[in-house]
């Protein structure tokens, strides 16, 4: 199991920050029409996935449990937005950025609406 900041490259590995994480889910949310930033946290989460090696030849599957990434965000909106529409533009936004970005893969974005600002 590999560190799921930790990418391996051609010449080595790449080791990213969680700070570095949390400062592109900032400016990402920070750009978004409505949503003021609370608080954002990074924690790992352990999926299963399926490698298939020589599929053809022994048609068999190998198990193995892999580490995704969760980002949770703590949001207030400003009155009159429309919270299942920013929420979605959130999630989109901030695991798009964070792919690009990094490499990382992200297993989920947890948005949590925290108040409304009149």
């Amino acid at each position: 199991m590999s560190n799921p900041m930790e990418i391996t490259g051609l010449h080595g590995k790449i080791k990213v920050s969680s700070d570095v994480i949390l400062t592109i889910m900032k400016k990402v949310v920070e750009e978004i029409e409505g949503i003021i930033l609370i608080k954002g946290s990074l924690s790992k989460e352990k999926i299963d996935s399926i490698n298939v090696e020589n599929i053809e030849a022994e048609n068999t599957s190998t198990k193995e449990k892999e580490k995704s990434l969760i980002v949770s965000i703590f949001i207030a909106t400003n009155y009159g937005i429309i919270i299942p529409k920013v929420v979605r533009e959130v999630q989109e936004k901030v695991k798009e950025e964070i792919e690009i970005m990094t490499g990382v893969q992200v297993g989920k974005i947890n948005v949590f609406v925290q108040t409304v600002k009149l």
